[in-house]
């Protein structure tokens, strides 16, 4: 099969994100992404009351909501930050940096083939073959993809839940008026 644009893009992305996650290091790609975590955490845990204290200075209660959602997030990141920082310091000071490195690089091409794999799930799986567009059906990187895809879900079969609640989410935004169709029945 003959590489196209679709697989150029994809094995691009990974190898630009395995090199960015070079530059960073395992360490610090992970401590990133444990403060994004911990930050949509403390939204979750915090908005319901934190919510109150902006809507009687701002009319619309969804601006208010939106401000106090990217207040707590945006905090709750910086103090994650600053402890990460403090944690990375710890790791320099051992002579493990080019493990550190090898691993980082190793995270970024794994983070966005595993995004494209919850894409693919999403998206593309619930497709028919001959529904799937061309760029799709004569790409070389989707069959990986979609193996992936099935080995994933037959091994986690409780991510089937959340992968086709994703899919009815995205039949509701590609395609909303079949959406409101089917409410009205």
């Amino acid at each position: 099969m003959d590489i196209n644009w679709l697989d150029i893009i994809l094995l691009s992305s990974m190898l630009i994100s395995g090199l960015l996650a070079l530059t960073q290091g395992f360490i610090k790609e992970v401590l990133s992404l444990i403060g994004w975590v911990i930050s949509f955490i403390s939204v979750t845990i915090l908005m319901p009351e934190a919510g109150k204290f902006l809507r009687p200075f701002i009319e619309s209660e969804a601006l208010s909501d939106l401000i106090t959602i990217a207040l707590i997030f945006i905090i709750t990141l910086m103090i994650w930050r600053v402890i990460s920082l403090m944690i990375i310091k710890l790791f320099k000071i051992t002579s493990i940096n080019y493990i550190d490195r090898i691993l980082g690089f190793i995270f970024g091409i794994l983070r966005i083939y595993i995004l494209l794999l919850i894409v693919f799930a999403i998206l593309i799986l619930p497709l028919e073959d001959d529904e799937r567009p061309n760029y799709i059906k004569f790409s070389s990187v989707s069959p990986v993809i979609e193996k992936s895809v099935n080995l994933t879900l037959n091994n986690i079969p409780q991510l089937k839940y959340y992968i086709s609640r994703g899919q009815e989410s995205s039949s509701e935004i590609i395609n909303p008026e079949e959406s409101d169709i089917n409410q009205n029945e």
